[in-house]
């Protein structure tokens, strides 16, 4: 299945409670599409896709995924 995760969020938050949250939530959601063998697609190259895919990149290095 092939899954695009895509958005944005105030990058001000960041260092927030809330703008963790999302930040963390990201991240995890991105290494459950690659753990269980989908392929993630981004839309754009916001700040928050940068999350995404380098969280994907490292549980795809974790399973010695290419």
């Amino acid at each position: 299945m092939k899954i695009m995760i895509t958005g944005g969020y105030d990058e001000a938050l960041a260092d927030t409670e809330d703008g963790g949250r999302i930040v963390e939530f990201a991240r995890r959601m991105a290494a459950q599409v690659v753990a269980q063998n989908h392929q993630l697609r981004c839309g754009n190259l916001s700040s928050l896709d940068a999350v995404v895919i380098e969280a994907a990149c490292a549980e795809a290095e974790k399973q010695g995924l290419d």
